[in-house]
């Protein structure tokens, strides 16, 4: 499913955990740059998102694979209201709306689809929170759970491998946008859109699933 994504993902040793207050490298990490294209992507109500996804291949779990789109509903300083609508081979056809409250300072991505209408204050789901991309930018490594409900995440940290831009479709045309390609010490791999006003996950790879965003619309 991530084949479109072969040339962002990249391989090395799985670095040990580590925790903010311990000893840093004096100088940021080498990350690779190309020119920026400087696309944007929306983020107001009525957007929507389509996320292509899969469960990666397990000897105890099935392969799944699932179509999901997010409609932006409303937008504010810290927060987004989206409504999401899966539909996946095993569970079928599911809704729901979900509001994150905390998009500046929350703790874990935990991007799970939660039945009926909720809201979160520690979420971030389909984004980073500012404090994070600033941090990824400027120092090129920061620290944010992926999965703390099935993994039990603590600590995660995070480190820039490369800042490029990847091909999607916007309005119905391909466009390329701005990426930061991260890689955590739990081995996951994660492009962000490089954007401070909207950093959007645009794909994700981990032990147990993999999902990229295909298009947008408004």
């Amino acid at each position: 499913m991530l084949a479109s994504w072969a040339s962002l993902m990249f391989s090395g040793v799985l670095h040990a955990q580590e925790v903010p207050g311990q000893a840093q490298p004096k100088a940021a990490p080498e990350v690779s740059q190309i020119a920026s294209v400087n696309t944007k992507l929306p983020v107001s109500p009525g957007t929507r998102l389509f996320f292509r996804a899969q469960s990666t291949d397990h000897p105890m779990r099935p392969m799944m694979e699932e179509n999901f789109t997010l409609e932006i509903m409303e937008t504010w300083t810290s927060g987004v209201t989206f409504k999401y609508e899966i539909a996946q081979m095993v569970i079928g056809e599911e809704s729901g709306i979900q509001s994150l409250s905390s998009m500046d300072t929350c703790a874990a991505i935990d991007p799970w689809w939660d039945p009926g209408e909720t809201s979160h204050d520690d979420r971030c789901e389909f984004w980073i929170p500012a404090k994070v991309y600033r941090e990824l930018v400027v120092n090129h490594i920061s620290y944010l759970a992926v999965d703390t409900l099935m993994r039990r995440d603590s600590v995660v940290r995070w480190e820039l491998k490369e800042r490029t831009s990847v091909k999607l479709e916007l309005n119905g045309r391909p466009v390329r946008v701005d990426a930061l390609v991260i890689q955590t010490s739990r081995n996951d791999k994660i492009v962000v859109l490089d954007d401070p006003a909207n950093p959007l996950i645009l794909g994700m790879e981990s032990f147990y699933f993999a999902w990229e965003l295909v298009s947008v619309s408004n």
